[in-house]
């Protein structure tokens, strides 16, 4: 009877991994290791390395905490630890933050500091329902989204590693 119990108390995981090019090389390090809040600039700053942003993919759009932690090395590339809480939100109906995943995981700057790179984990919520409703749908969601907010965090880091490379000169004369 252990065994069956087990397998219906198992937590249920998806990994999510995607990945998108820089356009900025040069800079994108010093880019990369910037604060939260500097990162993603709509966000409301909830700690030393916690914002508050809105997530979206289609219609939907919920805010959602996420952690950055510090910079790390390793062969591959630079990582920092990335989380996200989804948050209640005033009129809900519905408690939809339980009803939405909590993902763990890593930004990487990777391929010689040329492309930004999302890895990490969800629990699908509700359990086996909500297992069944991620494997036919949800999981696609989660990877538009996923795809969405790496999109945007290389277009920052873009911005910020042009921002950084740029000569004096360069800043003087623009517009």
């Amino acid at each position: 009877m252990q065994g069956p119990q087990k397998e219906q108390d198992a937590i249920v995981t998806r990994r999510l991994t995607c990945f998108q090019p820089l356009a900025h090389r040069e800079g994108a390090l010093k880019a990369f290791e910037s604060e939260a809040r500097e990162l993603f600039p709509n966000s409301r700053q909830q700690g030393p390395t916690r914002v508050r942003l809105s997530l979206s993919t289609g219609a939907l759009r919920r805010d959602v905490d996420v952690h950055l932690g510090l910079a790390w090395h390793l062969i591959s590339g630079w990582w920092r630890p990335l989380t996200w809480i989804p948050v209640e939100q005033s009129g809900d109906l519905l408690p939809m933050h339980r009803l939405l995943p909590t993902f763990v995981g890593e930004l990487g700057l990777v391929g010689d500091d040329s492309t930004l790179a999302l890895d990490g984990v969800y629990e699908p919520p509700m359990g086996r329902a909500g297992d069944v409703v991620d494997m036919v749908a949800m999981h696609r969601v989660a990877e538009r989204t996923a795809q969405e907010l790496l999109r945007d965090l290389a277009t920052r880091i873009d911005e910020l590693a042009m921002s950084s490379s740029a000569s004096p000169e360069d800043l003087a004369t623009s517009p």
